[in-house]
């Protein structure tokens, strides 16, 4: 990965205050789990849905 440029950072396991990912994915399984009605089909099809509407504005937010 850093000999194409890009820079590795490894975080401690399990940490979700310092892993911003975990703030996304968190919204994105409440999101999914307020419109799924725990139904599997109707789960497998909000999923994606819930993952395109996820805008990149809020995983800066996130990050920052």
């Amino acid at each position: 990965m850093e000999e194409a440029g890009h820079q590795v950072i490894f975080y401690p396991v399990f940490y979700c205050e310092l892993n911003f990912i975990e703030y996304f994915w968190g919204h994105a399984k409440v999101y999914t789990q307020a419109h799924c009605e725990y139904s599997f089909p109707l789960l497998v099809r909000t999923v994606p849905d819930t993952l395109a509407m996820m805008l990149k504005v809020l995983m800066w937010k996130y990050y920052q």
